[in-house]
Formats: structure tokens, C-alpha cells, sequence
């Protein structure tokens, strides 16, 4: 694709994939980017560049975006298993949900941009940048691992309320900022 504003919505069937992209070339949307696989998992096959907002979202499918080069102005994703890698900084739209395990990978920072609701994580979730890691409005069933080589600031975040009373796991150089308990 490569265009302002795009969307793709399929039906898909349990196990078929949309796939994004294409090897060789890079997808480019001015504006935002919203796939959608009422049935399937999305996917893709090459790099990626969104300025505005890119929503993926799949009804009980998995969201694997993890060529090199991708890139979104912000990211918001529903799906079951999500494992999104992002060249620069990533910054997740609270309403994202994850009802599986998750990985998030960010070339930059990670941080979260409030919407008005929160992002969920039904199960376990590692995130890890190469900059800074900052999370509020987050709430984790499973447990938490963040890791940086710059600071990984939960203190908005309620160790009881938000994390299921599960201890994050740190890692990398930068500094810990625990939640509040």
C-alpha cells in the first residue's frame, strides 16, 4: 500500500493470515493505517511506514509485525497473541488489549498515550527498547518484564491494582522506578 489513509478488513477463517507489506518494498500511509481480521492473524512481509495512527485488530487471531523497519506515528492493537517490533519509539494507544501472551519491541522508547481507558495484558508481557520505558494506564494479569538501557518508570502504575500483585522483572542498564504497592 501506499496511499493516505488505509484500511484492510477481511472475514478470514481460523489459522489464514492477512500479511502487510511486501518484501523489498516499503507500505506507506501519510495518514493511518486499520487492519482488520474478524477470523485470521495479521502479519507482514516487509517494512512499514504509518505517520498517523496504525490499529490492527483480530477477533481471536494472533498480530505478528516483526520485519525491520516499521514504523507508527502511535499503535493501538486487540488481538490474542501480539508480538509487534517498531524501529523508533513506540507509543501504545490506551485500548489496546493483548488476551494472550505479548512481546513489545521498540527500537526507541515505549511509553503509553492515555485515550481514556487503559491498556490490558491478559497474560504475561515483556517489553523491551532501546531507550526509555515509561507505563501508565496499564493493567497485567501475568507478569511484567521490562527491559532498557534507559530508565523503566512504573510508578504510575499500582503493583495490587494494576500488575495482579505481580512483581515486574527489570532488566537492562537504566534505572527501576518500582509501582506504587
Amino acid at each position: 500500500f501506499n496511499a493516505n489513509n488505509v484500511t484492510l478488513s477481511v472475514l478470514g477463517q481460523a489459522g489464514s493470515n492477512l500479511v502487510l507489506g511486501a518484501a523489498n518494498v516499503t507500505s506507506t500511509a501519510a495518514g493511518n493505517l486499520t487492519a482488520t481480521s474478524a477470523l485470521g492473524n495479521i502479519g507482514n512481509a516487509g517494512a512499514m511506514s504509518v505517520a498517523g495512527t496504525a490499529l490492527f485488530q483480530t477477533g481471536n487471531g494472533n498480530i505478528t509485525i516483526a520485519q525491520s523497519n516499521v514504523g507508527f506515528g502511535s499503535l493501538r492493537f486487540i488481538g490474542n497473541q501480539v508480538n509487534i517490533s517498531e524501529t523508533g519509539n513506540m507509543d501504545i494507544l490506551t485500548g489496546s488489549t493483548a488476551y494472550g501472551t505479548a512481546q513489545l519491541v521498540s527500537g526507541g522508547s515505549i511509553s503509553i498515550i492515555d485515550q481514556g481507558s487503559v491498556v490490558s495484558f491478559g497474560n504475561t508481557v515483556a517489553m523491551q527498547a532501546a531507550g526509555n520505558i515509561t507505563l501508565t494506564k496499564l493493567q497485567a494479569v501475568g507478569t511484567i518484564a521490562v527491559t532498557a538501557t534507559g530508565t523503566k518508570d512504573l510508578s504510575a502504575l499500582s503493583l495490587s491494582a494494576d500488575l495482579n500483585s505481580k512483581t515486574p522483572v527489570f532488566g537492562g542498564a537504566g534505572a527501576n522506578v518500582d509501582p506504587k504497592p
